[in-house]
């Protein structure tokens, strides 16, 4: 059950791996409840599917562990030491104007980086290390490109948990496949809102279904 879930993972927050708490947490938009009283802790070792359909609160979700959008009621409590990347579903208008290297260069973690360090991340994520530097603006990117170099500001960031709202929106078969691998093979945490259900299938060990959250049925968990 779901209490069952929430239980067996304070279990591992005791023992040191606390990342992410929601305690008793409620949003509404008007006269939709999106969440009630809503208890779930995430792990490090947690890949996390949020699925649901549209308005249900998937993006909110993300937005409230960001501090974009406050709860109406309860607490998010995140570790002292856990660093957060988050992809957002469509850049800013700001950033769509900034060639790729402003796009780096504001990236406080993109200075802290290596040659060697910034080779590993651009061959990690099959990009060109040139790429970094180029005047291209990011809005004239194409989908996997602009996902791949967002990705890549992430890891500047040595993150702990990694939040993707809709990864996969707009990508080719190559770049799905390549967000597939990243998804299994990065040791950060990762929750990510997808709608493509062979991404989810493929690559969560838990799914969170927030409209059956909200009709209190049980959290799935999966273990491979």
């Amino acid at each position: 059950t779901a209490d069952a879930v929430v239980e067996m993972d304070a279990v591992e927050t005791r023992m040191g791996k606390k990342t992410i708490e929601f305690h008793n947490v409620s949003k509404a938009f008007g006269d939709k409840t999106l969440m009630k009283d809503f208890e779930y802790i995430f792990l490090r070792n947690q890949s996390v599917g949020i699925i649901g359909p549209n308005g249900c609160g998937k993006s909110t979700m993300l937005r409230m562990i960001t501090g974009e959008v406050l709860p109406d009621a309860g607490t998010i409590e995140i570790g002292d030491t856990i660093r957060i990347g988050y992809l957002a579903q469509e850049l800013g208008e700001e950033e769509k104007e900034q060639s790729v290297w402003e796009f780096f260069s504001e990236n406080p973690g993109f200075y802290n980086q290596s040659p060697r360090e910034l080779a590993d991340i651009a061959r990690k994520l099959r990009i060109s290390p040139e790429l970094f530097y180029a005047e291209e603006k990011m809005g004239q990117l194409s989908g996997g490109e602009k996902v791949k170099l967002q990705l890549a500001g992430i890891l500047m960031q040595n993150p702990e948990i990694i939040l993707l709202d809709e990864p996969s929106n707009d990508l080719d078969l190559e770049t799905l496949e390549f967000l597939e691998q990243f998804i299994l093979e990065t040791p950060a945490g990762i929750l990510y809102v997808s709608h493509d259900e062979t991404l989810i299938e493929r690559t969560a060990n838990k799914i969170l279904h927030l409209e059956q959250i909200q009709r209190k049925l049980p959290i799935l968990s999966r273990h491979w």
